[in-house]
């Protein structure tokens, strides 16, 4: 810039004008007052060009969206950011006014801003220009010495006869010539060229041809590459042109950051406290050893330039008293302390929202230490969780999103019945979904395999959207008690502090952003045997009456699969549980009446009973542990019986199975021996059944087999019920097809009678009209919270008080987690940017024709906790009357909003195997908002025969 911005801020003021200026000077009918200004104004553009300033050259300084740091350099604030970068969710933003990209590194961030907002910082490149040797390449600027060693040696590798391109500082004039004088090229580099390979990207201007070019996607590259070349490496250390004083952290945030890197070593990295000490205490004493090397030199130094002592020793104890890192690790020093693991849990609990997990006491002994539990207050964690502002802003979106009428749609719980019908839909509240369920964080072989089984309930807020209430950072633990402790005392004893504290809730409320709200339990989730248990029902589903839904018993189930008994419902729940105690208080002993033997302990909350019904089913243990896992191993079976393949070539085709995309993380289990049950997990299971007819293909010899044929109405049946929304008027279209599919598989041999989890498939269209859509209630996502505590065990290697440990650890991840933004910040994230040089010709012409310039293209990007990458395909319509995919040819980020260049293709449905196939030829290319997408899950492509096909995850109904 000819002039200094600020200078002429202070002269002329705000470059900014009004919208109504701008639409009078464009008028023809102008006043004498108006006219003048209007020239005025002019002569103003006029000075500005003479001066060369940007009309809008940004605002004059950054501000550091954590801290109160400024800087009028965006690099520095991009480097000041580092401070921060401790916190595990923390993303490198940009923050230029109209620019809300967010990186997960700080080049890529370094390098964004180099590439898109050059004139805000003050760096000044130099002009060092790599060019090939080679007299008649065209391509004449490099990145790097090593890109262009690797182009120099493609020519070599192509019969071409060249020099060596860095002659200027070797001064040799050996020619080059031919793929045989490749070794003798490399020789020379590594004799004359040290380190070469390593040589960071040198800062140069870009290439005047690119720059001055009139073509627009020319001087686009052209900027993108002059970018690129300004990027320096971590390692580099800019001086120039920056100011000492200006980016010093203060002490506390370096008191913040060691904090955090202690709390991370034990709640992210599961190191034992023991070895925690240790680290401590090597950091101690390297904190002596530099504090002792740095005042040697700085003293030194002082001496040359003539300082007295008084004023040596004056600096001496400044550097002393500020050395945050020696403060910190020693008694005598001011400041907090982090010696121990005492001192450590106060700083957290003063700093970070610590939440101290409590332990409980079960039964007669208060001393005996194998009757204890341990229990955080949902209260407690809630009041922790509305510090953060991004949850209250989920929050506070959620109560107009719950109050919104969708019509015949059903999206989530609040658009089922149970929640319209409750007292309080018509206000504002905080909605909880808990959960409960037994793991072992142990191995389950030898004597000890059960002795550490524990029972975790955990909870998450029903106000967070689906991609939130997906994360594991958004569920949060409440109770872990040992598996036998439950068997012994019961769910009602140990369950004891959870109710008092959501009773404690829902009568009070809770305060958020200064109003007291209130609090519901809404659902409780969780696999049957632990929901019948909670609710007051029989936990052995080989009883009289194995459905908590209906009063159907086992034998007319068994005899007819599509009987459905009387529904239960809150008064004739209530009737049985006053039955039942009335026939106690006689001294009569009674296990249970029709499936009932006890009242739950949760039905005292407000507006809350299990048969409301409140106990959410789970497809994941009804369907992929249930009835695809006994059906599809019968239905392989059938096949191999048939000799159309045997298990052991099933099981090298599931094998060696090539999978794409997301499926690979979740392969088939290929331990299939028999036709009683499959040996996957439900996510297993669940690919199994998706791509069955890749992997069996050219192997099934007709298609109108009658159990293929149920195989693929069970596909279907699985398509639809994991949908994520659904119209109430289609439900009954999935109650027909459910009613039918358990009707024919009767009529097969060698599939097992009707059990309850095939009855329970029958009420789930009810359930769906119920509570919305049960894929967002599925138990999967609250399971991969054991994850946790299993690592916490490995890492740990002691079980003495294992429940303590885990409430502990999971307290301290919390604790850090919560210390800092963007913890459940939705939008884009971990952006790779892409270079317009690598983009598809076809895109940047069909971008230039829809006059869309300077795009920020992207490789790949996460939005809503879905990695995106250019090859994706997304389902862009999902509908029965047809399905149309687009292939992800590009990515662009517009502020803060996500748009994808789709080459689009239909499909047409092979109703012979189940599959989708992509048509021959595209219908061109189409940029969408990833906003008008409904749900852009992206699905991975096989080829079947001469075809590209698909397998859905799921049909809209």
């Amino acid at each position: 810039m000819g002039v200094d911005v600020d200078i002429w801020r202070v002269r002329i003021g705000s470059f900014g004008v009004r919208g109504g200026m701008r639409t009078r000077l464009s008028s023809s009918t102008q006043t004498g007052p108006q006219l003048q200004l209007s020239c005025v104004f002019v002569l103003i553009l006029a000075l500005l060009v003479i001066g060369n300033v940007e009309l809008n050259p940004g605002p004059a300084t950054f501000r550091c969206n954590i801290c109160s740091f400024e800087s009028s350099d965006l690099l520095l604030i991009a480097d000041h950011q580092k401070v921060h970068a401790v916190r595990k969710t923390y993303s490198f933003k940009c923050l230029w006014p109209t620019c809300h990209l967010s990186y997960q590194g700080y080049q890529s961030l370094h390098d964004h801003i180099l590439r898109s907002h050059p004139t805000s910082t003050t760096s000044s490149p130099a002009s060092t220009v790599l060019k090939c040797s080679h007299e008649g390449c065209e391509q004449s600027v490099f990145v790097s010495v090593a890109e262009l060693v690797k182009h120099c040696i493609e020519h070599l590798g192509n019969g071409l006869s060249l020099q060596c391109p860095l002659r200027e500082n070797c001064k040799s004039s050996v020619l080059y010539s031919g793929k045989s004088s490749t070794a003798r090229f490399r020789t020379h580099l590594s004799n004359y060229h040290d380190g070469w390979r390593s040589t960071p990207q040198p800062r140069r201007r870009a290439c005047e041809d690119a720059s001055t070019s009139s073509c627009p996607e020319l001087q686009m590259q052209g900027r993108l590459k002059a970018a690129d070349a300004n990027s320096n490496t971590d390692n580099e250390v800019a001086t120039e042109n920056v100011s000492i004083e200006s980016d010093v952290p203060s002490e506390s945030d370096v008191f913040n950051f060691i904090a955090r890197f202690y709390l991370q070593l034990e709640s992210e990295h599961f190191i034992p406290k023991s070895t925690v000490q240790r680290i401590c205490g090597s950091l101690t004493i390297l904190s002596e050893i530099l504090l002792k090397r740095t005042q040697g030199l700085v003293l030194a130094q002082l001496k040359k330039v003539d300082v007295n002592e008084q004023q040596c020793n004056n600096i001496m104890n400044h550097l002393y008293f500020n050395d945050v890192m020696y403060t910190a690790h020693h008694k005598g020093s001011p400041g907090p302390k982090l010696l121990s693991d005492y001192f450590r849990m106060q700083y957290a609990k003063q700093k970070f929202f610590y939440c101290e997990p409590t332990e409980v006491v079960i039964g007669d002994d208060p001393y005996n230490k194998d009757n204890k539990l341990h229990f955080v207050s949902a209260k407690d964690t809630l009041e922790m969780l509305f510090n953060n502002e991004d949850v209250c802003g989920l929050i506070q979106d959620s109560f107009v999103r719950q109050k919104q009428d969708n019509g015949d749609k059903l999206t989530d719980y609040h658009d089922g019945e149970v929640y319209k019908s409750r007292p309080a839909a018509s206000e504002d509240t905080i909605d909880l979904i808990y959960f409960q369920d037994g793991f072992n964080p142990c191995s389950p072989l030898g004597s000890a395999k059960n002795d550490y089984k524990q029972v975790g309930c955990y909870f998450t807020i029903g106000n967070f959207p689906h991609a939130v209430r997906a994360m594991l950072d958004a569920l949060y633990m409440t109770l872990l008690v040992n598996c036998k402790l439950v068997e012994t005392y019961g769910y009602a004893v140990c369950f004891e502090p959870v109710k008092k504290d959501l009773e404690n809730l829902c009568q009070v409320g809770i305060q958020f952003l200064g109003r007291k709200i209130k609090v519901r339990l809404q659902l409780l989730c969780g696999d049957s045997l632990g929901s019948h248990g909670i609710g007051g029902f029989v936990e052995c589903f080989s009883a009289k009456f194995p459905c908590r839904f209906c009063e159907v018993t086992l034998s007319d189930l068994r005899r007819n699969p599509l009987s459905v008994g009387i529904t239960r419902t809150k008064e004739s729940y209530n009737n049985i549980v006053a039955q039942l105690n009335m026939r106690r208080s006689l001294g009569v002993e009674v296990n249970n009446i029709q499936g009932i033997k006890q009242d739950s302990f949760l039905n005292c909350l407000p507006d809350f009973h299990v048969c409301d019904p409140s106990l959410a089913p789970c497809l994941a243990h009804d369907v992929f542990l249930g009835c695809v896992l006994w059906d599809l191993a019968a239905i392989l079976d059938h096949f191999v019986t048939l000799g159309w393949f045997s298990f052991r070539r099933l099981q090298k085709r599931i094998k060696r199975f090539k999978y794409e995309g997301s499926d690979r993380n979740n392969k088939p289990s290929h331990a299939i021996r028999d036709g009683e049950s499959l040996r996957g997990h439900a996510i297993q299971n669940w690919t199994l059944l998706r791509l069955l007819p890749f992997i069996l293909e050219g192997l099934i010899r007709d298609t109108a087999n009658r159990h293929w044929q149920l195989y693929l109405q069970l596909k279907k049946i699985v398509d639809y019920i994991c949908a994520p929304e659904f119209s109430k008027t289609a439900l009954t279209s999935l109650q027909g097809l459910i009613d039918d599919y358990l009707t024919r598989r009767t009529t097969l041999p060698n599939l097992c009678g009707t059990k309850p989890k095939h009855h329970f498939l029958i009420h789930y269209p009810d359930w769906i009209r119920q509570t919305g859509p049960l894929i967002f209630l599925w138990t999967m996502r609250f399971e991969a919270k054991h994850q946790f505590f299993k690592r916490v065990a490995t890492a740990c290697n002691n079980y003495i008080n294992l429940g303590k440990t885990f409430a502990t650890r999971h307290q301290q991840y919390l604790s850090n987690l919560l210390s800092g933004p963007g913890v459940f910040k939705l939008g884009m994230k971990n952006m790779v940017d892409l270079p317009s040089c690598e983009v598809d010709k076809l895109v940047l012409t069909y971008l230039a024709n829809h006059n869309i310039q300077e795009p920020n293209f992207l490789k790949t990007v996460q939005i809503n906790s879905i990695n995106y990458k250019i090859g994706d395909h997304i389902i862009i319509s999902n509908n029965q009357s047809s399905v149309r995919v687009g292939l992800v040819r590009s990515m662009i980020a517009f502020g803060v909003s996500l748009r994808f260049i789709f080459e689009v293709f239909t499909t047409s449905e092979s109703e012979q195997f189940g599959i989708f196939l992509l048509s021959s030829e595209s219908l061109g290319l189409e940029i969408l908002n990833h906003c008008s997408l409904e749900h852009p899950l992206p699905h991975s492509i096989y080829e079947f025969g001469d075809n590209m096909c698909l397998s859905l995850k799921f049909r809209m109904l």
